[in-house]
């Protein structure tokens, strides 16, 4: 199944109803009542195109009226969940990424020392 994607693209599930998000925000007109809000980005890859990533979800409340701002940030690495709340989020991950970055880089320069030793 070949569906036309950029290579990252959020896509959300709203009470189960499913679409893709186009552009950083996306208003989505709701009725009054409880609403499940599920998003993960969708991760084009050259060995597995439909790899999805991030996920998060959460209930929320919709009241008559009034706006109920949502802020998704994808993770920096694939394997770790998505963060999803009422307030912007910090992007998960980004410690795992700089671990793994140091390490590299550690073991590469121990193994330059090491050959050219």
């Amino acid at each position: 199944m070949n569906q036309p994607y950029p290579p990252q693209q959020p896509m959300g599930a709203l009470d189960l109803h499913t679409s893709y998000m186009m552009g950083m925000k996306k208003s989505i007109p709701l009725p009054p009542g409880q609403h499940h809000v599920h998003i993960q980005v969708v991760y084009r890859a050259a060995l597995n195109p439909t790899r999805l990533m991030g996920q998060a979800e959460t209930q929320v409340n919709v009241f008559p009226g009034q706006r109920t701002p949502l802020f998704y940030r994808a993770p920096a690495v694939m394997g770790v969940s998505g963060a999803l709340g009422h307030r912007p989020q910090r992007t998960p991950g980004v410690l795992l990424m700089w671990v793994v970055i140091v390490a590299a880089l550690a073991f590469g320069t121990a193994l330059t020392i090491w050959k050219l030793s």
